[in-house]
């Protein structure tokens, strides 16, 4: 069982941006077992090493609509402090990848391209030169493995099932496109309202951010008239206007 998330700041905040009062602050280490939970009251000592997990179904059941990935593969991350990551390094390996000689002096491996006397070396590969790529790894730890003790998990491990992305459900013809929407739709509601907006009005409802970086409800609504008829344009199409309502955050 891991430590739930939490972060610190240790540090001067002259010293580290990461510990000034509106930053987020550094994460500790998620392990149980960590050293430095008998040196800071409890805590972990400040991660410096992360590897990746599967969600769990509670933490994939609360992402918001917006976050729920369409393939169902959602990862977290386990933060650790360097003497636990030494417990906690990744279940994969992946051999160093290798690149063909070079075309123009045949250099190859990591020995340096020559020059035309095919002798001395150059300060630079060819351009021609195929660089070594790093193959991509998409392995993750099970969402119950305790990564710190016991760690079961194989490259050929299965994702986790998942629920499909609710998006392509949206757009039945029962309301809005709220697939970008990062808060309750009921709130989104409530806040339309307020404008005089009613929810069969509105076509998509977006969380978004404006132009000082505030964050608003932005919604895209079909037009009435004084009778409360939809408004259509000369081609049949519903006549849309923008809704921008910003979400004030209090301050602490």
């Amino acid at each position: 069982m891991l430590l739930p998330y939490a972060t610190v700041k240790p540090h001067d905040p002259a010293d580290c941006r990461d510990c000034t009062r509106t930053a987020p602050g550094h994460q500790v280490c998620m392990n149980p077992t960590c050293p430095g939970r008998s040196e800071n009251d409890g805590a972990g000592r400040v991660a410096v090493f992360q590897v990746r997990r599967h969600a769990t179904d509670d933490e994939y059941a609360a992402l918001p609509l917006a976050h729920i990935p369409v393939d169902g593969i959602a990862h977290k991350a386990a933060f650790a402090c360097d003497d636990c990551a030494e417990l906690a390094e990744p279940f994969c390996e992946h051999p160093p990848p290798s690149s063909p000689p070079c075309p123009v002096c045949q250099a190859d491996g990591e020995a340096p391209c020559l020059k035309q006397d095919r002798r001395t070396p150059r300060w630079a590969w060819h351009s021609t030169r195929q660089h070594p790529q790093l193959e991509r790894c998409d392995h993750a730890h099970r969402p119950d493995c305790g990564i710190f003790t016991g760690c079961a998990c194989t490259g050929d491990d299965e994702p986790p099932a998942r629920p499909a992305h609710p998006a392509t459900l949206i757009n039945d013809g029962n309301g809005p496109d709220v697939s970008r929407l990062l808060f309750d739709p009921a709130y989104a509601q409530l806040l339309l309202q307020q404008q005089g907006v009613h929810w069969w009005q509105v076509r998509r409802a977006d969380s978004r951010l404006t132009q000082d970086n505030k964050p608003c409800l932005w919604a895209e609504v079909a037009q009435v008239d004084e009778r409360g008829h939809i408004q259509f344009d000369e081609h049949g199409h519903e006549i849309l206007s923008e809704v921008v309502i910003v979400i004030e955050v209090p301050q602490n």
